[in-house]
């Protein structure tokens, strides 16, 4: 693989490096926003059956 980007000009290198950052970005985003949305709903829960360890201050 590296011979292949020896061979290449600092441009494709450049595109390359580029979209393969991007990528990998881009599903690194898509797992933490399904976290995000699952850590969410579960706390949501936690409060609606739980309520407050204050008291009932909920409206």
């Amino acid at each position: 693989m590296f011979k292949k980007l020896g061979k290449m000009n600092i441009g494709k290198r450049l595109k390359n490096a580029f979209t393969q950052i991007i990528f990998v970005f881009g599903v690194l985003s898509i797992l933490i926003m399904a976290v995000i949305f699952y850590t969410a709903s579960k706390y949501e829960r936690v409060l609606d059956y739980y309520a407050y360890p204050q008291g009932d201050i909920a409206p």
